[in-house]
């Protein structure tokens, strides 16, 4: 009953893609008093019911809107939200930065570089699986943990990508 309360965090009014609404406040509790009394009058189906109904409704009702909080939460995907670090020190957050910004550039490095991986089943498979990830995530809502789940695999591309540069322009190409 969980799913359609994170659909309705991705896709409601007052949603920024993310579970937390720009004061830091989670986005339920920038909800309408009148939505929050009647969704807590009901029992937990029911409220998966209405959190269903109403992330549909604004669909219907706004889709240039959803179709923008979409393309924002597929950026914060890849990249950081405004609420990124939110909930833990901010230190931990720039470690984490200071790890991943040469991860994601790489990792692109060598996906470009291994493109003809794509000509066969096996890579269309891998290159699925990174990809479907943050298309489904992003019909919700995305905290950066979220991308945990591709980031071994984009990993493998950025070790290919590191070992084309030191092949092509390292002083230790003796050494492949």
């Amino acid at each position: 009953t969980g799913a359609n309360e994170v659909f309705w965090r991705g896709n409601n009014p007052i949603a920024t893609g993310t579970a937390h609404l720009p004061d830091g406040r989670p986005v339920l509790d920038g909800a309408p008093t009148e939505f929050r009394d009647r969704l807590f009058q009901l029992d937990e189906l029911e409220q998966s019911r209405l959190f269903r109904e109403e992330a549909f409704a604004f669909i219907r009702e706004h889709p240039v809107r959803a179709l923008q909080l979409y393309g924002s939460k597929l950026y914060f995907f890849w990249w950081f939200s405004p609420s990124s670090g939110i909930e833990y020190p901010r230190s931990f957050l720039l470690g984490y930065q200071v790890w991943y910004v040469p991860v994601l550039l790489l990792g692109g490095l060598g996906l470009w570089r291994e493109r003809a991986v794509f000509r066969n089943v096996r890579g269309w498979l891998l290159f699925s699986y990174v990809l479907s990830i943050p298309l489904m995530q992003s019909l919700c809502y995305v905290n950066g943990r979220h991308r945990w789940t591709v980031e071994p695999l984009l990993m493998l591309f950025t070790a290919a990508a590191m070992v084309w540069l030191l092949l092509a322009y390292g002083s230790a190409r003796q050494d492949f």
